[in-house]
């Protein structure tokens, strides 16, 4: 699929002969604006050592959704990183999505866990149980597999470590946990999810005002410190 982008992102008309897609010589319209230069910056999520070396191998960077503790989170970063390494590629600064809602109070966030142990349950539904045949003997879904087995449900089991890195909270927390975050990971992006778990519109857009008259400013001037055990170095 990389080399299917990178064809189409060089040249006007191209083609490409894959294992997997095989596209006959075509035109892409509208033209980018910044031909040649889409597929520089890539990212890939990924949650398998299966998948991070073959992301690695095929040169996007690592993007991930910040589900897990922070050590382990981490430790994801480093694999990653130390697979580069191993392939002679330098260091990759991840991006990650993170769930956000900020309060004036604390009582006024817990709201905010609220709609997002929702979320988590919606996305425990989807994958581990409504309608789904399983993961097994599929390569690249083992932790799925792992997960769908396991004798307590993905939005339980992951509530109490998220509480320790999403920024959900008053303003004030939401700089701690972003900075920690920032810290640990060596983060290169942040992208932040607003709107989620059956959160009211209003409610939502009262969060992200705040959170862009509070945070916003903080976050911005913080310093990018590099750490040098998420990037696979000793």
């Amino acid at each position: 699929m990389i080399g299917a982008l990178r064809a189409s992102d060089g040249a006007e008309r191209f083609s490409f002969d894959g294992k997997v897609y095989k596209i006959p010589p075509t035109t892409i319209r509208p033209q980018a604006r910044h031909k040649g230069e889409l597929t520089t910056r890539i990212k890939a999520a990924f949650t398998t050592e299966v998948s991070a070396r073959m992301a690695a191998e095929n040169g996007p960077g690592q993007m991930f959704v910040a589900g897990a503790g922070l050590d382990e989170m981490t430790a994801q970063v480093r694999r990653f990183n130390t697979i580069r390494a191993e392939l002679g590629l330098p260091p990759d600064q991840p991006t990650t999505l993170l769930w956000m809602y900020c309060a004036e109070t604390a009582s006024e966030a817990e709201e905010g866990w609220e709609y997002f142990h929702h979320q988590l349950l919606a996305a425990q539904h989807h994958y581990f149980e409504w309608n789904n045949p399983g993961y097994a003997g599929i390569p690249g879904y083992e932790e799925y597999l792992k997960r769908q087995t396991a004798d307590v449900g993905v939005a339980e089991a992951g509530l109490a470590a998220r509480r320790a890195t999403q920024p959900i909270g008053t303003p004030d927390e939401i700089i701690e946990k972003i900075r920690t975050l920032q810290h640990a990971l060596s983060l290169e992006m942040v992208v932040i999810h607003m709107f989620y778990g059956g959160m009211p519109r209003a409610k939502a857009e009262k969060s992200l005002r705040l959170f862009a008259e509070k945070v916003l400013p903080e976050v911005q001037a913080m310093p990018t410190p590099i750490n040098p055990a998420s990037l696979g170095r000793p």
